[in-house]
């Protein structure tokens, strides 16, 4: 089996990818690895540890070993990384139909706008803006904990209620300003903001 043929032929993979290409300076056990890439049942986790393997024998990945434990990191001389890198951060931009999709599920979201991680960008106060009234807590955290499993990047975040908005929407809040004044995608617009 070729160097390639060993990359592209799991499930998960791409989110692999992401993870330690975006997270260059960390490392991830196998255990981190798979609750960041939301692999939850025992046959998926089982599959990433075996891909971790692949990846160390392809050399795309490195492996230290501490108090027992394996940690992965990116291998920064990989042959084939600049490529791979470009393909990767081709796919990072979310800011799509899965991204609107997943935002609208959450119910009571009259404004919200993607910005920075979600949409291949790099600066941004907040990567996800949300804005409703009786939004279900559980429901956003369980759809940034997916978002984060797909871009590979843990994303920043704030929910705010109509009122708080307005009230900072009002008063040129620096962190609204800057939020909408960044490049971003509303993916919702109830309230009418920027008409």
């Amino acid at each position: 089996m070729s160097v390639l043929e060993k990359f592209f032929d799991s499930r998960f993979l791409i989110r692999v990818l992401k993870l330690f290409i975006l997270n260059s300076e960390s490392g991830f056990t196998p255990k981190e690895a798979a609750r960041k890439i939301r692999a939850v049942s025992p046959d998926q986790k089982t599959a990433i540890g075996g891909l971790l393997r692949r990846l160390i024998s392809v050399s795309f990945l490195s492996v230290k070993k501490s108090a027992g434990k394996s940690n992965y990191r990116l291998n920064p001389n990989f042959f084939y990384l600049p490529e791979i890198r470009k393909l990767v951060l081709k796919e990072i931009p979310m800011a799509d139909k899965r991204i609107s999709g997943a935002i609208r599920k959450i119910g009571g979201i009259k404004f919200a706008v993607a910005g920075g991680a979600l949409i291949g960008g790099k600066k941004s106060p907040a990567d996800l803006l949300v804005v409703g009234d009786g939004m279900n807590k559980s429901k956003i955290k369980k759809t940034i904990q997916n978002l984060e499993a797909e871009s590979g990047k843990e994303l920043s975040f704030a929910a705010m209620d109509t009122k708080e908005f307005n009230y900072r929407y009002d008063l040129y809040d620096r962190f609204i300003m800057t939020m909408l004044d960044e490049p971003n995608v509303v993916i919702v617009n109830k309230l009418k903001i920027g008409r």
